[in-house]
């Protein structure tokens, strides 16, 4: 049976303390949202990153489920080098849509992101909206499919386009979490496109 990998490798994503120091200096480290939002995700990868993938026979057929998590990305030669946000994922067991969004986007520098509009408008959900369905055809590659596409506003004005592929699987003998990974590219300004990496795990 297929495990679902986690890609954390290629991301900076480590679990933090709040009692942290700085290397032994005595000086407390003041824990960033970003910090914290890939703290709780590192504790989910333990948790449930070498779950195996949920058999067909034991999804439901009716109902639905809701999942929440983290999303971390990576992006390649850019000015910002990693994203992280809340992930909230709707599951439709009869109809195998899914629908959900991500929002509390935060930089790696600790700083927080705005979801903005094509006009760099700040938008009234603050919140990229998805919608996808899953496919069991697909497998052994991955069943649920859906796009990230929107764009983020730093504290210092540049936008970032995202445009980012979502695939995932449900994983643990009762459907109990989605684990996938993330894969397209972000454009800022009028520079050449950035390929962006990442993953992503919600649970029930």
């Amino acid at each position: 049976m297929r495990t679902v990998l986690s890609i954390s490798s290629l991301l900076t994503v480590f679990v933090v303390s709040a009692c942290g120091g700085d290397g032994g200096s005595g000086t407390p480290h003041t824990l960033t949202p970003y910090d914290e939002i890939v703290g709780t995700f590192g504790q989910l990868r333990q948790e449930f990153g070498s779950e195996d993938v949920t058999p067909e026979t034991a999804m439901p057929d009716l109902g639905g489920a809701t999942y929440t998590g983290h999303l971390a990305l990576s992006l390649a030669d850019a000015p910002i080098s990693s994203i992280a946000s809340d992930i909230s994922i709707d599951v439709d067991f009869e109809t195998r849509t899914v629908s959900g969004h991500a929002d509390r986007f935060h930089s790696d520098d600790g700083r927080t992101m705005t979801v903005v509009d094509d006009t760099s408008s700040p938008t009234s959900t603050n919140r990229i909206l998805f919608y996808g369905g899953y496919d069991f055809g697909r497998r052994p590659d991955y069943t649920i499919d859906f796009d990230l596409t929107g764009n983020l506003m730093t504290e210092d004005g540049i936008v970032v386009r995202l445009d980012v592929a979502m695939d995932s699987d449900f994983v643990g003998s009762e459907t109990n979490a989605i684990s996938g990974i993330a894969a397209g590219q972000a454009t800022i300004a009028a520079d050449p496109a950035t390929t962006i990496v990442g993953d992503f795990l919600a649970v029930q």
